[in-house]
C-alpha cells in the first residue's frame, strides 16, 4: 500500500489555529527573556490576571525598571494612564494623543505602544521632565531611544507574521 496516495492534505481542515499564540509566546519571550526571575512573578501574574495595580509603586516601578528602555517606557505609560489629571496633561503636550498601554497578554500591544512612542518622543521626554520626582529614574536617554528604535525594527516582523496569521483561510502553504 502506498502511503502517499492514501493521505490527503486538506488546507481548510488543517489551518494554523495556534500559531498566533506561539507569535506571542515567542515574542514575549523575545522582550522579556527573564520573564521567570523571581522578582518578576507578582507583579506579571496580576497582570496577566487582569489585575491593575490602584498604585503603581516604587517597588513594581523598580522591577520594570531591570527591564532596560522598554520598562522604562512601561513606568511612563502606567503613571500617565493612573489618573485622569495625568493623562489629559500629556494629551495637551502630545497633541491631544494618547501613549497606548501595553499588556501581558498580547505581545503587539507593546509593539503598538513602542511605535506611539516614538513618534511621540518629544512629548514623552518632556513629560518625564516635568513629572521629574515620581519619573526621575524613568526618564528615556538618547541611548535607551535608540535601543527602542532598534527594538521595533525586530518587532515588525512579529507583527507581519501575526497579520499573514490572521484569518479564515491562514494555512501552512500560505505563510510558510
Amino acid at each position: 500500500m502506498d502511503l502517499n496516495k492514501s493521505f490527503v492534505w486538506d488546507s481548510v481542515f488543517r489551518r494554523l489555529r495556534c500559531n498566533g499564540h506561539i507569535i506571542n509566546l515567542s515574542a514575549q519571550s523575545f522582550l522579556f527573556p527573564n520573564i521567570l526571575d523571581k522578582d518578576n512573578v507578582v507583579v506579571l501574574d496580576a497582570q496577566i490576571n487582569g489585575q491593575l495595580p490602584k498604585e503603581f509603586n516604587n517597588e513594581q516601578m523598580k522591577i520594570w525598571r531591570k527591564k532596560g528602555p522598554l520598562g522604562k517606557l512601561h513606568n511612563v505609560s502606567v503613571y500617565i494612564t493612573l489618573s485622569t489629571q495625568r493623562l489629559d496633561a500629556f494629551k495637551l503636550i502630545s497633541g491631544n494623543l494618547r501613549l497606548p498601554r501595553d499588556n501581558s497578554t498580547r505581545w503587539n500591544s507593546w509593539y503598538r505602544m513602542l511605535a506611539r512612542a516614538l513618534i511621540l518622543r518629544e512629548a514623552i521626554d518632556t513629560y518625564t521632565l516635568m513629572n521629574r520626582v515620581d519619573l526621575q529614574e524613568d526618564i528615556l536617554s538618547d541611548e535607551d531611544w535608540a535601543q527602542l528604535e532598534s527594538l521595533i525594527e525586530y518587532l515588525e516582523a512579529y507583527e507581519h507574521g501575526t497579520l499573514a496569521c490572521e484569518g479564515r483561510y491562514s494555512t501552512a502553504e500560505t505563510i510558510l
